[in-house]
């Protein structure tokens, strides 16, 4: 986390960062900002808080540093205008618009700077979505469908991901599959929803595959490797049409996977199938605990502890919150 009062220094910290840009302080506020970092393999990510600022990326900062990524950013509260290549679109809370940093644009954020940024090397943008020029300065609305579910996705990762340079060799392998996951996401959003009003197609035999899937997810909940490059490979589907099939339940694959491995956790603690919360998660595919009971007290509104009581006492607590008062 790096926060900042000198406009020249904050500069310097994202230009180290990201493609160098020139920072214009908007009205008379004094400025200040904090910065939070993930890495995500090959993508970065950085949540962007600031008072009203400008940033403009011209062909003075390409010559000095040229890129060679495209941007994906979030709005988060507040209001952005971003223009590049002739075309100006306006953000709003939730949308998220594609930038290139090889090219120049101009960015304005008048009521401040919250925004969730990622860095998407270009090779694996394009191994992807190959016409990614297409939807540059395009918003792709946090009010549809997919638009939603990679704006919760992003928002997730910077609040429960494994922050830069503290993960170790698992949590960084577990990193790289999310930010992967995340650009393929992307990816099928901007294509499915760039014709508005349009619903996701299923391709043919698409419900019987899905239900091929979640069998095979299902079976393999307790596999904490379990990633969507071996989902897809071992059910003979390309990534991109299992991203299209949960798509069309509004819905990805791995959140789906994880709802389902939090409802196993649920019922195997209901059921008396484990003495410790460590075990359970373990037996869920879940490796990091911390993270698995803060999960479950999100979904269930509960913390997993409290299904480890004896039944009774169970039953006695829940005929005591229901006792009217006397």
């Amino acid at each position: 986390m790096a926060a900042s009062n000198s406009v020249a220094y904050w500069t310097e910290v994202i230009c180290g960062m990201q493609a160098p840009v020139q920072t214009h302080v908007i009205g008379d506020t004094p400025f200040s900002g904090r910065l939070a970092v993930e890495r995500l393999g090959a993508v970065l990510l950085c949540h962007f808080r600031s008072t009203p600022v400008r940033y403009v990326r011209g062909q003075r900062e390409i010559d000095r540093d040229p890129g060679d990524a495209f941007g994906a950013s979030l709005t988060l509260t507040g209001r952005a205008i971003i223009a590049q290549d002739g075309k100006e679109v306006v953000q709003h809370p939730g949308d998220i618009v594609l930038f290139d940093t090889t090219r120049p644009f101009d960015y304005v954020l008048p009521s401040g700077d919250d925004q969730i940024v990622l860095d998407i090397p270009r090779a694996l943008l394009q191994s992807c979505l190959p016409n990614a020029d297409a939807f540059l300065c395009t918003v792709l609305s946090g009010g549809s469908k997919l638009g939603g579910l990679v704006g919760q996705m992003l928002r997730d990762v910077g609040t429960d991901g494994p922050r830069a340079g503290g993960a170790g060799g698992a949590d960084a392998a577990v990193a790289a599959r999310l930010g992967t996951t995340v650009v393929h996401l992307l990816a099928t959003a901007f294509e499915v929803e760039s014709e508005s009003g349009k619903s996701v197609p299923l391709p043919p035999a698409g419900p019987r595959t899905l239900e091929k899937v979640k069998a095979f997810m299902r079976d393999r909940l307790s596999d904490p490797g379990l990633d969507i490059a071996a989902i897809a490979r071992d059910n003979h589907v390309s990534v991109r049409a299992l991203h299209r099939l949960f798509a069309a339940e509004g819905t990805t694959a791995m959140r789906w996977l994880w709802q389902q491995r939090l409802l196993a956790g649920y019922q195997a603690l209901a059921a008396g199938r484990g003495q410790r919360v460590s075990e359970v998660a373990l037996m869920c595919g879940f490796t990091n605990f911390s993270h698995f009971s803060r999960a479950f007290r999100r979904a269930f509104g509960m913390p997993p502890t409290d299904l480890l009581r004896p039944r009774a006492q169970r039953r006695a607590i829940v005929s005591a919150s229901a006792a009217p008062a006397a």
